[in-house]
């Protein structure tokens, strides 16, 4: 097996690799490389694969409605007129931005508008393609 280092020409090396917790997700979920090897044999793998927002489960979530929906699609800020729920009350709260149909499409932080009002501002798409 070709080190990775040497795979994308930069060198470097790892002696030691521990992971750690990414939100609501701990050690206890994580799989060594050989459990990830045997599941893959076993065409098991697919039950292990947690959902990206699961990283980020720790955070309000908010729900839009159609108007939000194009908004998002454009990057706009999300205000009380794009959400079929109420926004997080903390200013710079982050949550999670979801379609009407619960798909998980971004990340958003909760400010106030230049205008007056609150707003969630989006700052990074999970949005799929297709």
């Amino acid at each position: 097996m070709k080190h990775i280092g040497d795979a994308h020409s930069c060198g470097g090396s790892n002696k030691t690799h521990r992971r750690t917790p990414a939100g609501a997700v701990t050690l206890k979920d994580a799989l060594t490389l050989s459990e990830i090897g045997e599941a893959h044999e076993k065409g098991e793998l697919a039950r292990f694969i947690l959902p990206t927002d699961a990283v980020f489960s720790d955070f309000p979530a908010i729900y839009l409605n159609e108007y939000g929906e194009k908004r998002a699609e454009n990057g706009a800020f999300l205000d009380e007129k794009a959400l079929s729920c109420a926004l997080p009350e903390k200013d710079g709260e982050i949550c999670r931005v979801y379609s009407r149909a619960g798909e998980f499409l971004a990340l958003a932080r909760v400010g106030e508008l230049d205008r007056g009002g609150r707003a969630a501002f989006p700052f990074k798409s999970f949005r799929t393609q297709g």
